[in-house]
């Protein structure tokens, strides 16, 4: 595999991360898992059956899946091309069946691949095509001038819309049936065995390029102020001006990395500095690739990573995979979610020519860079999924979008790679307690569910029977069932700051 010159990985820049915000669980309702799907799998027939395990795991903890493929959208969707048809399926699972999450099953290529992207062209970075997911939920179409080429700067404004104030999208970029499975397996860990002690809590900063440090720190003193519970460590490179914002750590190499990662140490990275397509640089100059990859053993402890080093999450390349694919892919450890860019993490600005001499020498953050903090700090101090933090500060950012090229840029290539209905745990978790107590009826029965307090409890009875119930401060929560046979009924409680627990009761 051909290497770019450190010439142009030097040319393509760094750049940061954290997070904002506060709700209550992102859903509790009753209803029937026919009638509604909260997340809609968009995969293709080769991969269908192998989705299915996903589905059931998603379903047994509250969240219905409904899985269709290019081809059904292809033959059942009308539109000019195969990603109009794409969004025209979205918006009508959004619209009419109750879909909060739309995930996208497969990777994509040149040629079209499982699930195929949709590329934008912008200037403002160069010339640039860059694969859009976010097209798929938007309610406009992105093509106000009528020429087919969708998400122009000047000619489409009008008919750009980068999130849906309904729902939310990510892109798992498998590519085999092992890869489903592996990534499904993570999962079901990520929901079901995170590690109980301060995994959740530990942060790594690493960046190779001093250039980026002033702006660093600002991101990091936002993430302090905001995240205080959060345990934050700085890598940086070589001793320098700004070696007193590491306290005393200057470099993570390769190996450290991998230690770290394999003792289970951090459940959330920044890598900030110098990569390429298929490699991120480390402190002393060697680079992550998929050898490193190959070498982690983080069973059942994945961690979060954002990433502003160019063409590490190109998704859509030649060269496969990506070092953000390399990650997802590999089974019984490597990353659960990446948030990276496609192209090029060049930092931009509203007035360029005088912020960025204020990013070098006062830390003033550009948007990538906000994204990026503004991640950490949404997903750890409110409860709501990584596609919806993304999405809210997308909105946030929107009219910025509007008004400056750059931030359209910004906006367009920052794509989700990995599950969105995961969270950002930031406090160590628990097991869910399940304990119930049933009460017949004449044409059914009661069951009082006792759980934890605000976890989200999720029963039901094949498809006759499907409802999801938020605990309530004393982790109660009473199901009125009509109309049960006899027989098993399935149980979960899980939530934000709780490891899923599966159950099972016998209506005689």
């Amino acid at each position: 595999m051909k290497r770019t010159n450190l010439f142009t990985v030097i040319l393509c820049g760094i750049f940061v991360i954290a997070g904002l915000l506060t709700t209550s669980p992102s859903y509790s309702r009753k209803t029937k898992s026919t009638s509604e799907s909260v997340i809609l799998l968009i995969t293709n027939n080769n991969l269908k059956s192998e989705w299915q395990t996903f589905a059931n795991w998603k379903k047994r903890i509250g969240k219905p899946v409904k899985i269709i493929t290019i081809e059904e959208i292809e033959s059942n969707y009308k539109g000019k091309n195969i990603q109009e048809k794409i969004r025209q399926c979205c918006l009508n699972f959004i619209k009419n069946h109750g879909t909060k999450w739309v995930i996208l099953g497969g990777d994509s290529e040149e040629e079209g691949g499982i699930v195929p992207h949709l590329l934008t062209p912008h200037k403002a970075m160069g010339s640039y095509l860059l694969p859009t997911d976010n097209y798929y939920i938007s309610e406009t179409n992105w093509n106000a001038n009528g020429n087919d080429v969708y998400g122009e700067f000047e000619g489409d404004k009008g008919s750009i819309s980068y999130t849906n104030d309904n729902a939310c999208i990510g892109r798992i970029p498998v590519r085999t049936k092992a890869d489903v499975r592996a990534y499904t397996e993570k999962v079901i860990a990520y929901e079901s065995k995170y590690p109980e002690n301060n995994f959740a809590k530990n942060i790594v900063y690493t960046c190779n390029a001093s250039s980026a440090y002033p702006k660093l720190s600002t991101s990091c003193e936002s993430l302090k102020k905001t995240c205080p519970n959060l345990n934050l460590a700085q890598y940086y490179t070589e001793e320098n001006e700004w070696t007193k914002y590491t306290k005393g750590r200057i470099g993570l190499n390769a190996s450290i990395w991998v230690d770290l990662i394999n003792k289970n140490q951090i459940g959330k990275i920044h890598i900030h500095g110098h990569g390429m397509i298929d490699f991120w640089v480390m402190n002393d100059g060697n680079n992550i690739t998929s050898e490193e990859v190959d070498k982690l053993t983080n069973v059942n402890a994945y961690p979060i990573i954002t990433t502003v080093s160019c063409f590490t999450g190109q998704f859509d390349g030649k060269i496969d995979p990506c070092i953000a694919e390399s990650m997802l892919r590999k089974k019984d450890g490597g990353a659960i979610l990446i948030l990276c860019p496609s192209r090029p993490g060049i930092p931009v600005f509203k007035n360029p020519s005088k912020d960025f001499g204020l990013m070098m020498s006062e830390g003033k953050m550009d948007a990538t860079t906000i994204t990026m903090t503004k991640f950490w700090e949404y997903g750890s101090t409110n409860h709501i999924s990584t596609g919806e933090v993304l999405s809210k500060i997308k909105k946030e950012m929107s009219p910025l979008g509007k008004t400056y090229e750059g931030y359209h840029f910004v906006l367009c290539e920052l794509n989700l790679l990995g599950d969105p209905t995961l969270e950002i745990r930031s406090t160590n978790p628990t097991k869910a307690k399940l304990k119930t107590t049933i009460t017949p009826k004449e044409k059914g029965c009661k069951i009082v569910v006792n759980s934890s307090p605000n976890a989200t409890v999720c029963i039901w009875k094949t498809d006759e029977i499907y409802e999801v119930k938020q605990t309530d401060d004393s982790g109660i929560a009473i199901f009125d069932l009509k109309k049960v046979k006899s027989g098993s009924i399935l149980l979960s409680a899980s939530g934000y700051n709780y490891n899923a627990t599966l159950g099972k009761i016998e209506i005689k």
